[in-house]
């Protein structure tokens, strides 16, 4: 089983890559992308330093990358807030050990990932009430916390005030690494 889980940052913003309006909801566009639009985007470890956009210390776009042996779950086409994305989605992940179901809301795109559990010691992930694959649980975890922990050792590098704010995912993501490692 191959679990891949990438952050990128969205580093450019040519929505030339979008070609058509897939629906509108709550007055916000969302677009059908081409297979280019992931380009606007780069690995988090090829990014050092990240613009303040319009004074908003704390907000970065970017999108988790998901895959479960080849299927997607996530890509580029569900950006967001990376800052909130990894916050949220850690927090319920680790709170739960994903023991029970987890439900995770993307702002932007208006789509929801959902983590359920099974007696069998695997995980359904759904996207948009759609299943797209089943995972072992415990390598479902330390496929999670080893991504989130390597986006927060790059936000520490990019936006250093925000450890205080969001000092508790250092102290989940320690125990975390002790009780998955």
């Amino acid at each position: 089983m191959k679990i891949v889980i990438e952050t990128y940052i969205k580093t450019r913003d040519d929505y030339d890559f979008c070609y058509s309006v897939k629906k509108i909801i709550k007055n916000r566009i969302l677009y059908n992308y081409n297979s280019d639009f992931k380009y606007n985007f780069s690995p988090i470890d090829k990014v050092s330093e990240y613009p303040i956009t319009e004074g908003m210390y704390d907000y970065i776009e970017g999108a988790i990358v998901f895959y479960v042996n080849d299927v997607k779950i996530t890509d580029w086409e569900n950006w967001d807030d990376l800052v909130y994305l990894w916050a949220f989605l850690y927090r319920e992940v680790s709170q739960s050990s994903l023991l029970k179901r987890c439900d995770h809301e993307y702002a932007d795109t208006y789509g929801i990932l959902t983590f359920i559990p099974l007696d069998s010691g695997l995980v359904d992930i759904y996207y948009n009430e759609e299943k797209k694959a089943s995972v072992d649980r415990l390598s479902l975890m330390k496929a999670i916390i080893l991504e989130a922990d390597r986006f927060f050792q790059v936000l520490w590098q990019i936006r250093p005030k925000l450890i205080e704010d969001y000092d508790w995912v250092v102290e989940f993501l320690e125990q975390d690494k002790r009780k998955f490692f």
